[in-house]
């Protein structure tokens, strides 16, 4: 027998009864603690019960009020992302609406978990609770679930960071409905959606029950009309051979028995809790009224087909075995009863055309679909119109090839001090068209399609000799591949949350990886052992880098960058700038003694590692807001010449060491710009932006894309090009490509 400060649970068919009862009131079981069993694995401690947190107790304030919403409106977290509102808040912290700065403000859902101020046992166990929901997202793609954009922890506190669904949870629009009733149509619909959703997580490798299916954790999003599950906080993988669950966990009357100890959930689980919410949406009943009690469809409304009545009588069936046998096959048998219907009630929509989409963050959607909608009759045709920064951009392009038709001279930069700020980048001009038969011819092919990683990939590189090709992704995993073959050298996972960066100490085969954990890992990788952890920075660790010499530079959260002995983990610089602002990126210098670094805030600074003086800074601004630019990544040129920066407004700036100047910016593309390479020769610079990777031929004083290619399974998050010169790697999503190049 279980109990909560609310419920005592049946040990016999895992009914909800009211405390201080002795007889189940569903099954007439005694509830008496000598009918508990006298010892059970659902119970986090031996001999004691499990304690489940259920229903109105999860809104219960927290001992320390600062954990319910350490956020308000208007802060910003991380010098990326705006909090607009407070969507949800309980006991173990809230949920966010924000806008994402570096993503043209795009809208986002941010769960938060706190802890500190709970016993150390418990907030263990919180903590470990959030990255496995957030590990778990991570690996999982479908139309019905949100996208995981990133997880990190912040001044103790651990955040989600998720696509944000416009529109209302189904217990809001049930609410909202004549009677707690939909429509026959609308009801099918998304319990259709759902049985989709479900396939596709139960048929995982390892299948994923979802185990608290029920209206307030389904999503109808207004403006797609799709369904999403939401809240994978219980969420588990199925154990093959395991008796029970190892937590009794749900929500009374949408939970399967099972749940609460008598057996491991199954898929089945899920079944029973679809199965209690399509009852719901046909009668309005809530079922954690009466739990276990599901009265004839048809009693309450006779017009609902008889098939429909059996088959939601058998989705909630007390034993799992008399219940359907898959989410497929419940799917099949709602498509063939929505066939029946009239054929003017087989499809409604779940989008909410009252509900006006939000301003900021979704303006080029909503171009889009104004601009596929048919013109009035009454309406005079549109003038195309070009976007600001487009033509802010384009105009010089557009000169600068006019002149070099014309048979101008390449146009001369204007030279800037590091220390100065830019506030209008200067553009680079085109290469005149007398110079294009002398453009190198760059000849690039597929070699080789990764597919080893079950998460998004977010960091490469290459080692030295061009023998290994490191992979990390937000599940925290990290292995290491020959880059042509395919074939898997290393694998590790011991990282808690997800791998932000990688760098190998060059001329060795010693591999560093950074995380969100807020630490460093070093790895021999020909030996296959870890050498150490660095643990030196508070918060996530962004960016780590290594140096001939023997060291690593690691940049974090915390706005410090550290440079540490790479086979001792001894500290042998902190270097602080004074608004201690996020470290984005890290890049050395060939001559390993400056050490180039970016923050949140556009700031490029130059320290000389051998005094630990801050040499040159350089402020990257925006051309159209004059607002500061973060730069995601930079990258040193080979020959120590020039430095590149990855703009999150789409530009690239370059850097130059001759006479500390700042060359100005180009536009490479609308999307941010992630990840930046060099080829061995400095000539030509690998950018990834959006879903694209280009190759630029990089000069000083002119600029051309040479070669473009397109990652089909996302946003391209890093890119590397070996020291050899002969392969590129990039990845979007979970795949990593590599690419045999050459050129002339």
């Amino acid at each position: 027998m279980q109990t909560s400060d609310q419920y005592t649970f049946c040990p016999t068919c895992g009914a909800a009864n009211s405390p201080g009862t002795q007889i189940c009131q569903y099954c007439q079981a005694s509830l008496l603690p000598a009918a508990e069993p006298a010892a059970s694995d659902s119970s986090p401690a031996q001999g004691s019960p499990a304690v489940i947190k259920l229903g109105p107790e999860a809104e219960e304030e927290p001992v320390d009020s600062r954990s319910l919403v350490p956020l308000w409106p208007g802060m910003v977290l991380r010098e990326r992302y705006h909090i607009l509102r407070i969507l949800g808040r309980g006991g173990s912290g809230a949920v966010y609406e924000a806008s994402d700065l570096h993503e043209g403000e795009r809208r986002v859902a941010i769960k938060e978990i706190v802890a500190f101020h709970l016993e150390p046992r418990v907030a263990a166990e919180t903590v470990a609770a959030f990255y496995s929901e957030a590990s778990l997202l991570a690996t999982l793609r479908h139309p019905s679930l949100p996208e995981v954009y990133e997880y990190f922890t912040e001044q103790d506190c651990c955040y989600l960071v998720m696509e944000f669904i416009q529109g209302e949870t189904l217990e809001e629009r049930l609410q909202r409905s004549q009677g707690g009733r939909l429509p026959l149509a609308e009801a099918l619909e998304i319990a259709i959606q759902l049985c989709a959703v479900l396939e596709y997580l139960h048929s995982r490798p390892v299948p994923i029950i979802f185990r608290d299916l029920k209206p307030a954790n389904i999503m109808l999003d207004s403006v797609t009309g799709r369904v999403c599950l939401i809240d994978f906080g219980i969420a588990r993988r199925f154990k093959p051979g395991q008796s029970r669950d190892t937590l009794a966990l749900g929500s009374p009357g949408y939970a399967a028995p099972e749940q609460y100890g008598r057996a491991q959930s199954t898929p089945q689980a899920d079944i029973y809790g679809l199965g209690a919410t399509l009852h719901q949406m046909l009668t309005g009943v809530d079922p954690s009224e009466a739990p276990l009690r599901f009265a004839s469809l048809r009693s309450f409304d006779p017009s609902l087909p008889p098939e429909l009545d059996e088959l939601v009588a058998r989705m909630v069936e007390i034993s799992p075995q008399k219940r359907p046998a898959s989410a497929a096959e419940v799917r099949r048998q709602l498509d063939l009863i929505r066939l029946q219907l009239p054929r003017d009630q087989r499809t409604r929509s779940l989008k909410r055309s009252q509900q006006p989409l939000p301003t900021q963050g979704r303006r080029r959607r909503l171009a889009a679909r104004l601009s596929s909608a048919a013109p009035s009759s009454a309406a005079a045709p549109a003038t195309p119109t070009l976007p600001r920064r487009l033509l802010l951009f384009a105009a010089p392009f557009v000169v600068g090839t006019v002149v070099g038709l014309l048979g101008a001279r390449e146009l001369d930069l204007p030279l800037i001090s590091a220390s100065a700020s830019l506030q209008t980048p200067t553009v680079f001009a085109r290469t005149p068209a007398a110079n294009l038969l002398s453009l190198p011819h760059v000849s690039v092919r597929l070699a080789r399609s990764y597919s080893g990683h079950q998460a998004p990939v977010r960091a490469l590189a290459f080692s030295s000799d061009g023998q290994y090709l490191a992979s990390g992704d937000l599940a925290h995993v990290v292995q290491v591949w020959e880059p042509l073959s395919g074939e898997l050298l290393l694998h590790y996972d011991d990282h808690r949350a997800a791998i932000t960066s990688l760098a190998w100490l060059p001329g060795t085969s010693v591999l560093a990886s950074s995380s969100e954990d807020g630490t460093v890992q070093v790895w021999d990788v020909a030996q296959q052992q870890r050498l150490l952890v660095y643990r030196g920075h508070r918060g996530a660790v962004r960016a780590v880098r290594g140096s001939a010499v023997g060291l690593f530079a690691s940049g974090g959260a915390d706005g410090s960058v550290q440079v540490w002995d790479a086979s001792t983990g001894a500290r042998r610089l902190l270097l602080l700038n004074e608004r201690r602002l996020p470290i984005n990126a890290l890049s050395w210098s060939p001559a390993t003694t400056i050490l180039a670094s970016a923050d949140e805030q556009g700031n490029v600074l130059l320290w000389d590692t051998r005094n630990a003086a801050l040499s040159a800074r350089q402020s990257v601004l925006d051309a159209v807001s004059g607002q500061p630019v973060a730069l995601l990544a930079l990258a040193w040129s080979p020959d120590g010449s020039q430095l590149a920066g990855a703009g999150a407004d789409g530009q690239v700036v370059l850097i130059s060491l001759q006479g500390n100047a700042f060359l100005g910016g180009l536009v490479a593309s609308s999307s941010p710009c992630t990840a930046l390479a060099w080829s061995p020769d400095s000539r030509l610079l690998l950018v990834g932006s959006g879903n694209q990777t280009t190759i630029w031929l990089a000069s000083t004083t002119a600029y051309s894309p040479l070669y473009t290619y397109e990652e089909q399974d996302g946003s391209v998050a890093a890119v590397d090009w070996s020291l050899n010169g002969g392969l590129l790697a990039s990845t979007g999503g979970k795949s990593v490509r590599v690419w045999s190049v050459s050129s002339s």
